[in-house]
């Protein structure tokens, strides 16, 4: 249904167009389009608002009336408001936290692999925007192998993130919310050590394009310690003595 011009009330009305033609064309552009939420002002995506605009008023046109329904069912608010603030920098953790956290488990992260520019903690960073002084634009693109990473990502990027780490066998700082790591904690790593930051409006401080009512998000922050190779090392060295063990009981 590609190439119709939907913007054409005109053929519409004349009959030209059926309106289940329209409606098709219309829904096609639709279909694999996304939207994102503004948390203090939640508009509608501008990407299909005036695709919406134009079904409605059409409909209203031929006196069809649409009606809405509100599923019951709990709100996600937690998990998207930490993304979502994460993705647009709009919050950044006390660097004083952090700071006596890296120094109770003994830890000094050489790269901040998903900064942004406005609550970059390293002078070495990534960043998922355009900037001269990033390394990289992208963290998961480079290799993790010579760097001890602080890993602050949008929640989105967590499960890429653990992959990454496994791969490339590193020692890392992950920071996350505690209902993620509880949920997910079959697919982590070993944790080396773990400290519990606080609640978010504890933690984390507004950014500047936060309105002065705007509250931060819900939930606890967690920030766990984990060490791909000397897991692997580890479980190596179990694995040759097993071996051994073996040997020498058939020999």
């Amino acid at each position: 249904m590609t190439g119709y011009d939907i913007g054409s009330f005109q053929r519409i009305n004349n009959g030209c167009w059926p309106m289940e033609l329209f409606l098709a064309s219309s829904l096609k552009q639709l279909d694999g389009t996304s939207s994102s939420v503004n948390l203090a002002k939640k508009p509608a995506s501008l990407a299909i608002l005036h695709l919406m605009r134009e079904i409605f008023i059409q409909l209203n046109n031929l006196d069809i009336i649409i009606y809405k329904e509100n599923l019951p069912g709990p709100e996600n608010s937690t998990a998207n408001a930490l993304s979502l603030l994460s993705w647009i920098g709009n919050s950044q953790i006390k660097s004083v936290l952090l700071n006596e956290a890296h120094q109770q488990i003994n830890f000094q992260p050489t790269l901040d692999a998903f900064a942004h520019k406005t609550n970059k903690q390293l002078k070495r960073h990534c960043l998922l925007q355009d900037d001269n002084n990033a390394i990289a634009r992208n963290a998961l693109n480079i290799p993790w192998t010579s760097d001890q990473l602080l890993l602050h990502p949008p929640i989105g990027f967590i499960p890429k993130i653990i992959q990454k780490t496994i791969r490339d066998q590193v020692e890392a700082l992950l920071i996350l919310p505690r209902w993620y790591l509880y949920k997910y904690r079959a697919k982590h790593p070993s944790i080396l050590n773990q400290e519990t930051f606080g609640s978010t409006d504890q933690v984390l401080i507004k950014g500047k394009t936060m309105k002065e009512f705007t509250k931060l998000p819900p939930g606890i922050i967690e920030m766990i310690k984990i060490n791909i190779k000397k897991e692997s090392n580890y479980i190596e060295i179990i694995q040759n003595q097993q071996s051994w063990t073996q040997q020498q009981l058939y020999n």
